[in-house]
């Protein structure tokens, strides 16, 4: 799925059904490297985030509390700032994501694992 390039300012609006162990919210740059993987591991009781620079992953990032449940409709937003991605789930921030390559790089996203895509939007984010 493409992306109309989420440049600073701009915010991805997903509205998705969780309905096994994983799902997982890929932004890639041009160079098709991972600007940020958002993995949501119910078999963990994680959301770990992510990304690659010279086809190398970074380190992990775990913090947090499991905030969404497997088998109901979560809202996620990640909001492109400046200096990193803000990640929300249905309303509340869940966590900061510092960019790990240039903020004006991202053209497409990936939405993988067990689960059912209601809606996908991108909007501008207020106030940035």
């Amino acid at each position: 799925m493409a992306v109309a390039e989420l440049k600073p300012g701009k915010r991805l609006d997903i509205s998705a059904l969780p309905t096994g162990k994983r799902v997982n919210i890929n932004l890639y740059r041009e160079n098709k490297e991972y600007a940020l993987q958002v993995s949501i591991r119910f078999n963990e009781g994680a959301i770990v985030r992510n990304a690659m620079n010279n086809n190398v992953w970074g380190k992990e990032e775990r913090e947090g509390i499991m905030p969404i449940s497997k088998g109901e409709v979560f809202d996620v937003t990640i909001i492109n700032e400046q200096f990193s991605f803000q990640i929300f789930f249905n309303g509340k921030r869940f966590a900061a994501f510092s960019h790990r390559g240039s903020p004006n790089d991202i053209k497409t996203l990936e939405i993988d694992g067990d689960v059912e895509i209601h809606t996908v939007t991108i909007n501008d984010a207020p106030g940035i």
